[in-house]
């Protein structure tokens, strides 16, 4: 019996959790800042005269900003003490699968199936912890996600109004979705909606 098909994948699929629910909400919040900020143009010529744009990357104020860090290391230790219980239960499958392959042609039919039973089991529940653990990883990111887009939307539509930008739009990035090909580093209000975010958030 072997155990590398049990391999733990947890972080690679919190990875894609993670990059699946950041570009949901940054798809979300490139809708509501575009209708928020354009709602009450009077005419398309004459907002055309004074339109300006700008664009954002929600992903980095999150990662940048002093409350969005504190957000992902609470996350990461949430990750990591549950990481930590997977660990334990795959250590344990180890040793249980050395007892087995050692076992070979050495215990009698009845303990080498009282083994085989052991390990089974343990698969199993392994196998239900990461599911689990998963499950609720997945949770807690769409929750965290969720809620400071909302929070950097503020922020944005803080900067916007004050700089009388009528759009702003998620630059997005290569671990989402690419949905600004080219911009100006000058029409970038990602720095500034950092700062904002932190006054608004501390």
């Amino acid at each position: 019996m072997t155990t590398n098909g049990w391999r733990c994948q947890s972080a690679k699929d919190n990875r894609m959790v993670a990059r699946t629910t950041l570009a949901v909400g940054r798809l979300a919040l490139a809708a509501m800042l575009a209708c928020g900020l354009l709602g009450g143009w009077p005419s398309i010529a004459s907002a055309a005269e004074n339109f300006k744009i700008g664009v954002v990357d929600p992903q980095v104020v999150l990662e940048k900003s002093k409350a969005g860090r504190r957000a992902l290391a609470m996350l990461k230790q949430y990750a990591a003490a549950r990481q930590k219980i997977i660990a334990e239960d795959e250590a344990e499958l180890r040793s249980l699968e050395k007892e087995l392959k050692e076992g070979e042609g050495k215990l009698k039919e009845a303990e080498q199936q009282k083994l085989q039973t052991r390990f089974r089991v343990k698969l199993q529940s392994y196998q239900r912890r990461v599911q689990e653990f998963n499950q609720e990883l997945a949770v807690k990111q769409k929750e965290l996600v969720d809620e400071y887009m909302e929070k950097i939307q503020g922020a944005t539509r803080k900067v916007a109004e004050r700089g009388g930008y009528k759009l702003v739009v998620d630059k997005g990035s290569d671990n989402t979705i690419k949905i600004v090909i080219y911009h100006r580093a000058a029409i970038d209000l990602t720095e500034k909606v950092i700062k904002e975010f932190d006054r608004q958030n501390k």
